[in-house]
């Protein structure tokens, strides 16, 4: 396994390259966002399924990741999987 720093504001943050990395949930968000209605299009992040297990929910590996509170989520999935490129990816 090796380690590699994640993109962006998360340079510092190391994560293991393994076979679990490889599936991702796709988190829709916007820093503006308080809960309601919501008729834009966010910005997106896309959190390992392994991460996601080891922070306790896609929530809080949100909030580790982007520093942002739960609250600006404005949309996931966790029955759509994504590859590390935001590809939809099937079982």
């Amino acid at each position: 396994m090796t380690r590699q720093p994640l993109p962006g504001r998360d340079a510092g943050i190391e994560r293991e390259e393994t076979p679990m990395n490889t599936r991702h949930v796709r988190v829709e968000y916007d820093r503006e966002y308080c809960g309601g209605s919501y008729d834009g299009v966010g910005e997106f992040v896309l959190l390992a399924v392994e991460e996601c297990a080891k922070e306790g929910g896609v929530e809080r590996a949100f909030e580790r990741k982007t520093g942002l509170s739960e609250i600006r989520i404005i949309h996931y999935s966790p029955d759509e999987l994504y590859d590390k490129d935001g590809e939809l990816v099937g079982d």
